[in-house]
């Protein structure tokens, strides 16, 4: 994407606050509405640094908020378990 990286969260004093007016909304919470999320999120790799011979901290962000969960996957052909 172009621009420059930003946070992309909401507090949760703002997340509980009532909506209030939908032409000047006080917070993100309206009672009895479910939207249908039907896009997934882009995931952006920030970096990747080896830290050491057997450690890699990855830096990842989504375009929206979430929760992005990882989990080692051992590549040997020869492995019992799928990749994840």
């Amino acid at each position: 994407g172009s621009g420059l990286l930003k946070p992309n969260y909401m507090v949760q004093s703002y997340v509980d606050t009532a909506v209030g007016s939908s032409t000047n909304p006080a917070g993100g919470f309206t009672k009895g509405v479910w939207v249908s999320d039907a896009t997934p999120p882009a995931l952006i790799l920030i970096s990747a640094e080896a830290l050491g011979a057997e450690k890699l901290q990855v830096t990842l962000q989504l375009d929206e908020p979430g929760t992005v969960w990882c989990a080692a996957a051992d590549l040997d052909s020869m492995a019992s378990t799928p990749n994840c």
